[in-house]
């Protein structure tokens, strides 16, 4: 009768022989919340591990230059572990720049373990994020001329729409910000301006609540029937408060 003899050994358990890189765009001023897909199935290549083993938790190995790295809202230090838990629970979070003039770039390293061998990979993978510019408000368009046919020695009330949409070119603003106010360029020659019955001079600004309210007026005094004249103004808008050109 033969025999065979058969020595076994342990085999220990490996760690995580699969993991990639994951790339995220930002936009500025705003916040990321990671999640455990972030980490596995979202990378390039995905997690892997040889006795298939779950994910357990990723150790940071590099901080992003730009930005913040927060855990349960405090800064993540180097070396620092977060488990599958802190991710459920939505602690981790990288925090862009509150302002920057132009897209920037930055890394996140980290390396993963999973839960049967508890060790990390050997080599560290990178979160890269893409963060876009911050957004400046601009001002508003205005370049249309309107009109308004008046007896003389009557007074004209301004309305919101005889100063924008009854315009052509009307009002256009590239955020659609609503107007803030009116600044008088040049006054009328043969008739007054007047706010809430004050005279209105060169460089006044008047805020665009008077305007729907009623209260800014033109009177006329000299002027010869069938003549015209007028006036130049601009407008600021809500969210750039800059006035057009």
């Amino acid at each position: 009768m033969g025999t065979i003899t058969i020595d076994v050994s342990a085999r220990l358990n490996q760690p995580p022989n699969s993991t990639g890189w994951l790339s995220l765009s930002l936009a500025n001023a705003s916040s990321y919340i990671f999640t455990v897909n972030n980490f596995t199935t979202e990378t390039t290549p995905p997690y892997g591990d040889p006795e298939g083993d779950d994910f357990s938790s990723i150790k940071i190995t590099e901080l992003p230059e730009d930005g913040s790295l927060e855990l349960s809202g405090s800064a993540v230090t180097i070396d620092q572990e977060v488990s599958k838990s802190d991710l459920d629970n939505s602690l981790l979070i990288y925090i862009s720049e509150q302002t920057n003039a132009s897209e920037y770039l930055s890394k996140i390293g980290f390396t993963i373990s999973d839960v049967g061998s508890g060790q990390f990979t050997s080599t560290s993978q990178y979160v890269y994020l893409t963060v876009s510019a911050e957004e400046t408000n601009q001002a508003p368009s205005l370049s249309g001329e309107g009109e308004a046919d008046i007896f003389v020695g009557q007074t004209f009330i301004f309305t919101p729409a005889s100063l924008t949409t009854d315009l052509d070119p009307g009002y256009v603003d590239p955020e659609n910000d609503l107007p803030l106010k009116l600044r008088i360029v040049s006054v009328p020659v043969f008739g007054e301006l007047r706010l809430n019955n004050n005279l209105v001079e060169d460089g006044d600004e008047i805020d665009w609540q008077d305007i729907i309210d009623g209260n800014f007026k033109y009177e006329n005094t000299s002027l010869a029937d069938g003549d015209t004249e007028g006036f130049e103004f601009q407008i600021s808008d809500a969210g750039s408060e800059q006035y057009s050109s």
